[in-house]
């Protein structure tokens, strides 16, 4: 349930617990499953470089390239 809402911040409150048996955690350094990006596990601070993902513009040939390589699949 949404309690409030003002421009792009809101409150909310969960009606059900997120953990049902109380052997999870609130603490994310001390998850066991911790979730990854192209390989690489989301601990600590991590660029977009170290991620894989491209932290630079598109040109016209890139955006051409990435329709080319999606008609092909």
């Amino acid at each position: 349930m949404i309690n409030e809402a003002r421009g792009s911040t809101f409150t909310l409150t969960l009606e059900t617990p997120l953990v049902k048996d109380n052997t999870g955690t609130f603490d994310y350094d001390e998850l066991t499953n911790i979730p990854s990006i192209n390989g690489v596990e989301l601990q600590g601070d991590i660029s977009l470089d170290d991620l894989g993902i491209l932290n630079k513009p598109l040109t016209a040939g890139d955006i051409d390239a990435i329709i080319d390589a999606a008609d092909e699949e």
